[in-house]
């Protein structure tokens, strides 16, 4: 249930594998005590975070461009049929870029290249009677001359690995990681980077699909950690407005206080889109 008031209901529908079906809405005549329209459409996920900053939602070929209101802090819809993103430009950091690699089952996965050498990143040890470790580099971010990333793994049918986050230093040619204890089980899907600390959308990667492990602060100093619970999996994180905002594979996030306020792509009747909160 998406949300529910007096005169309107959208129910959004998902399978035993996490794919998603289109929306359903039901219009209700709260005088005549009798349903006035009922109706679908395609669900939105934040696709990219665009310069702004700017939320673009994807809805199979569709795609709207998201704001922030700077009177309310709200998300909303600026710009409907809005244009595909650009290409992903490619991460260089001094004399070292991302780059790819096949593993031994012809799957490429990132590495870090340069100086005529191939970096890549050091598993955790494995434990008894776990499967093989198959942990990589994530979401990303350049931030204080360093490249900083969250680790991301499959966990299921012989694979497996453990969460956690770090940075590869250019002057010294070298990856230092944080494990902690609070994230071993979950992969990271966003990454935001500020001077006192690390922001870290979590998720599980499996063979039913992906779903939510929240979103945590690391706070670089006392080297803490603070969790806030999420009902999706956050893919982009971003501070707007001195708030901090999510995409997520369901529509966008606002984290006010104790809490992540969700909210998603709703539809009217004539074909016009808004945000509006869940509840």
């Amino acid at each position: 249930m998406e949300r529910f008031t007096p005169d309107e209901l959208v129910l959004s529908c998902t399978s035993e594998k996490w794919a998603t079906y289109d929306n359903q809405k039901f219009i209700f005549d709260e005088r005549g005590h009798k349903l006035a329209n009922h109706f679908a459409y395609a669900p939105f996920a934040a696709e990219r975070l665009l310069a702004g900053p700017e939320f673009l939602m994807k809805a199979g070929a569709g795609r709207l461009a998201v704001a922030i209101d700077s009177a309310n802090g709200d998300p909303r819809v600026t710009k409907a049929d809005a244009p595909p993103p650009p290409a992903p430009s490619e991460a260089a950091f001094g004399r070292f870029r991302l780059s790819k690699e096949k593993n031994r089952y012809g799957e490429e996965f990132p590495v870090i290249v340069g100086d005529g050498k191939v970096y890549r990143l050091p598993q955790s040890e494995l434990q008894p009677d776990t499967a093989e470790m198959n942990e990589q580099i994530g979401p990303h971010q350049l931030a204080d001359g360093f490249f900083w990333f969250g680790k991301t793994f499959y966990n299921g049918e012989g694979a497996t690995g453990a969460g956690g986050f770090g940075y590869f230093d250019p002057e010294t040619a070298s990856f230092h990681l944080f494990h902690p204890a609070e994230m071993t089980a979950w992969s990271v899907s966003a990454i935001l980077v500020e001077p006192d600390c690390i922001w870290l959308g979590l998720e599980h990667r499996g063979e039913y699909g992906n779903y939510p492990g929240g979103l945590v602060r690391w706070d670089r100093n006392r080297q803490t950690l603070r969790k806030w619970e999420l009902a999706s999996v956050a893919t982009s994180i971003v501070r707007a407005d001195d708030g901090i905002y999510l995409g997520l594979t369901d529509g966008i996030a606002a984290l006010r206080g104790d809490r992540a306020v969700s909210f998603f792509v709703d539809r009217s009747a004539a074909g016009q889109y808004r945000m509006a909160a869940r509840n």
